[in-house]
């Protein structure tokens, strides 16, 4: 990707303004949708989700259609982190406790599978938006029988090889003395994810398929007599045998009984200055750092040696007044030294959740599916979910029905909304419990 010299604070070619929309190529706009056009598959949003489907249909010569409300990866899949790993927002353990061990084995090898496709993307044609190698999900308390034993389930179980890190292993990687315990997945990655975005419509345009930007779904109808929809834009419409759902946090109430399901949830990130180099000793890494508390801050070192941190993870979906100072308190915390550093990026997204925790990927009805809801894990995740949703339609591949357990839960509403923030305030109270015993802790021992 390219170097960026100086900050604008505009949008950016109809991007909002960070400083992924500030480093991608430059990709020209595509049309709206004027005409009333047929295919064989429609998609509803341009996130990850729907390139992904679109992709893979598209290599498989499936016609398709994709219509975009405003531009492709316009929210949060051109907005996260960046990182790429195994898994579900949703704990894998509960899976298996649930649904038992085989099921989530499976499960499990689909998110690999997922993180796989995004790597052999990379090789062939997005070379340019790998930004790292590796994730290390750390511990803000002694943790370390907990995540060893995570370290060696993944490894054992579900062929995914973990390195535990002790915390004088950790802390000789990451120097500060707020993390205890960590696991480092060296198959992890990160990308520059609007960038990859922008290269999967490139790949899918160059297949044949069409691309519609700034063309809201306003209505979807079934055609009378048949299992075929109707989608009708502002200034035009399409006619297709599968339709296929991707709206995430961004839904916009089409299909009602996935509108009652969806609780979007919000994220913030920073960019920093450049950090000179004694503060590039201090995290010394590429890979991508995540902690494991439910507040959950995530970062990594990005190009100009820019710091990304993100995290402040909440259901009220405007974005704080205060972002700067409370993700500066956030980093300072970790990093004490870092109080002197100039925010040049900020932004939020919304990403969608489900009460389960788990993706949608599912056929509610005949010719309609759905695939959404990722949860924050939405870049090894919706890769997947464009190879199980294209093989369904083209080949009949019933691998999808392994997720028929996470349905369209109601949210509960408004209601629901304030649980879910009275729940994440809740678990983030005993977070910060366990990290001041562990402080008061590591303070006697060093008097």
């Amino acid at each position: 990707m390219p170097n960026v010299s100086g900050v604008r604070h505009a949008e950016t070619n109809m991007y909002p303004a960070t400083w992924y929309a500030e480093t991608a190529q430059t990709v020209p706009v595509q049309p709206r949708l004027e005409s009333d056009i047929s295919a064989e598959v429609g998609i509803i949003g341009g996130g990850l989700a729907g390139l992904q489907i679109a992709w893979q249909l598209s290599q498989r010569g499936i016609s398709v259609t994709l219509l975009e409300s405003q531009r492709i990866a316009w929210g949060a899949s051109g907005r996260n982190g960046g990182f790429v790993t195994p898994g579900f927002a949703g704990d894998i353990d509960e899976v298996e406790a649930r649904y038992g061990q085989a099921l989530a084995k499976r499960l499990y090898q689909y998110s690999k599978e997922g993180a796989e496709t995004i790597r052999s993307h990379l090789h062939a044609f997005a070379s340019d938006c790998l930004m790292g190698e590796g994730k290390y999900s750390v511990s803000r308390y002694p943790a370390s029988k907990a995540m060893r034993k995570s370290a060696e389930r993944l490894t054992r179980d579900f062929n995914d090889p973990v390195e535990y890190l002790d915390t004088s292993q950790l802390r000789s990687k990451i120097h500060t003395d707020r993390y205890f315990d960590g696991i480092f997945k060296p198959n992890g990655f990160q990308i520059h994810p609007l960038g990859y975005a922008h290269a999967l419509a490139s790949q899918i345009l160059d297949a044949g398929g069409q691309i519609y930007e700034q063309s809201q779904a306003l209505a979807c109808l079934t055609v009378a007599g048949s299992s075929r929809r109707l989608v009708q834009t502002q200034s035009g419409s399409v006619k297709v045998n599968h339709l296929v759902l991707c709206t995430s946090g961004y839904d916009t109430g089409l299909y009602r009984p996935l509108s009652r399901a969806i609780l979007p949830v919000a994220t913030h990130v920073v960019v920093t200055e450049a950090l000179n180099q004694d503060l590039l000793d201090i995290i010394a890494t590429r890979a991508g750092i995540a902690d494991t508390g439910n507040a959950c801050d995530y970062y990594r070192l990005i190009d100009d040696n820019r710091l990304l941190w993100g995290g402040k993870i909440t259901t009220a979906t405007t974005q704080p007044k205060n972002l700067d100072a409370q993700m500066m308190a956030a980093m300072m915390d970790v990093f004490p030294t870092f109080g002197s550093l100039r925010l040049d990026y900020r932004w939020s997204g919304l990403m969608g959740y489900c009460r389960h925790r788990m993706p949608l990927i599912l056929q509610p009805e005949k010719g309609l599916w759905v695939a959404t809801a990722f949860g924050g894990h939405g870049l090894n995740t919706t890769a997947m979910a464009g190879n199980l949703i294209a093989t369904a339609i083209t080949e009949d591949d019933r691998r999808w029905q392994d997720f028929a357990n996470f349905g369209l839960l109601w949210n509960g509403g408004v209601l629901g909304q304030v649980a879910v923030q009275g729940s994440y305030w809740w678990m983030q109270a005993k977070d910060q419990l366990l990290e001041t015993k562990a402080r008061r802790s590591l303070a006697s021992t060093t008097v």
